[in-house]
């Protein structure tokens, strides 16, 4: 395919041998020069043509309706498909919105691959979740093995943070949950790193701040153990300033 250059060296040759054979006048020639000259400067501004050697940008929709091969990404504000989008490997770091389905390309319902569908249903092989599991119904396939402990205490919760440095610990309470635990109690945590493994601390709670949050004091005993840490579970396991709170509320839940 000529180039734009190739072309304008064709016309001035044309040009010129015309002008050899008395075929063309001055002011015709006059012309031809005034309308290379504009488009030159089209040219120049890069006002109609997309350049394919260096980046260039247009204000206008721009339509590739034979498709579009990109090897080294594509970075865009907003990208809207209208019927499929096919990738090996896309990177978000926005939001996805959707009115249709997520999943690989593999996908398979129970059997292979992944889905997260339209209405919010979703589809894994296997789930790590860093935080919480919050949901109003937990279903499962009715066979419960427990191969580490089972508590039964009258307080405890969840920790979802801790202050090392002042010694306070802040449990994550549901709107209207107690999680009944009083000063002088003596506190037992347990959390499964799957770096390290199971993480036990033993702690004693010194000052009650507000019914989720607590200051404590490592066991006397129990210093050889980790301290307190996010995301364990904690029970009161005895309790030194009321030793038949348990049997006490107990009694108080059954009128």
């Amino acid at each position: 395919m000529s180039t734009q250059q190739d072309l304008i060296d064709q016309l001035i040759d044309y040009i010129d041998k015309a002008i050899l054979k008395n075929s063309v006048s001055n002011r015709h020639v006059a012309t031809v020069l005034s309308f290379l000259n504009e488009k030159l400067k089209d040219f120049a501004e890069g006002d109609t043509f997309l350049r394919r050697k260096q980046p260039d940008s247009t204000l206008f929709l721009l339509q590739l309706l034979g498709g579009l091969e990109v090897e080294k990404g594509v970075k865009a504000d907003n990208i809207e498909v209208l019927n499929e989008l096919l990738a090996n490997t896309a990177s978000f770091t926005g939001n996805i919105s959707t009115s249709g389905d997520i999943s690989s390309s593999d996908y398979a319902c129970k059997m292979l691959g992944w889905l997260i569908s339209a209405i919010g249903d979703a589809e894994f092989n296997s789930v790590h979740i860093r935080g919480f599991l919050e949901s109003d119904e937990f279903r499962y396939n009715r066979i419960s093995v427990v191969s580490g402990e089972t508590w039964n205490a009258p307080g405890g919760g969840i920790i979802e943070e801790v202050d090392p440095l002042e010694r306070i610990i802040y449990l994550k309470l549901e709107p209207g949950e107690l999680a009944e635990i009083e000063i002088d109690d003596i506190c037992k945590g347990k959390f499964n790193d799957s770096v390290t493994g199971f993480h036990t601390s033993y702690f004693r709670i010194s000052e009650k701040i507000d019914e989720k949050t607590f200051k404590y004091i490592v066991a006397e005993l129990y210093f050889h153990h980790k301290r307190p840490c996010t995301s364990s579970r904690m029970e009161t396991s005895r309790t030194k300033s009321d030793k038949d709170r348990a049997i006490r509320r107990k009694a108080m839940s059954a009128i």
